[in-house]
């Protein structure tokens, strides 16, 4: 094995873990229905964010588990 190998490996495991990241968004995806030429089009763009938070609960991520929360309703600050 190649010494950039073993490196990649090694902070690989070290940052990630066994895990696989989860990408918010396929690489392919062009966002051309997202960005039209005059404006927003922010259904297409929650229904993304959405599918990312689907892929999040079946692999059992919680991504604000350890958020800050306020004192006084522990509601995420």
């Amino acid at each position: 094995m190649k010494i950039q190998d073993c490196l990649y490996y090694a902070l690989t495991d070290e940052i990630i873990g066994d895990e696989r990241a989860i990408l918010p968004l396929d690489p392919l995806d062009e966002l051309s229905d997202v960005f039209t030429s005059s404006s927003l089009n922010i259904p297409a763009l929650l229904t993304r964010y959405k599918d990312y938070l689907e892929r999040l609960r079946a692999k059992d991520i919680n991504p604000w588990k350890e958020q800050p929360r306020r004192k006084t309703d522990f509601l995420i600050a």
